[in-house]
């Protein structure tokens, strides 16, 4: 299962979930504006406060580049 977390009206976040719908990559969106329990788990998990965050197994990905 791939997981996103992501914030709204981010750009980096619109692109990386534009590029999977574009590749037909199913993924989990997670919402971390206004979830503070997922917001927490982000940072837990990458230990970073920025997004997007791409979980993918056990591998994390920072950022959009």
């Amino acid at each position: 299962m791939i997981k996103v977390y992501s914030k709204s009206n981010d750009p980096y976040s619109d692109m990386l979930k534009n590029l999977l719908k574009f590749y037909q990559i199913s993924y989990e969106n997670i919402e971390v504006s206004r979830n503070k329990v997922a917001f927490k788990e982000m940072i837990d998990i990458s230990g970073q406060s920025t997004t997007p965050v791409l979980v993918v197994e056990d591998k994390v990905f920072v950022g959009f580049d």
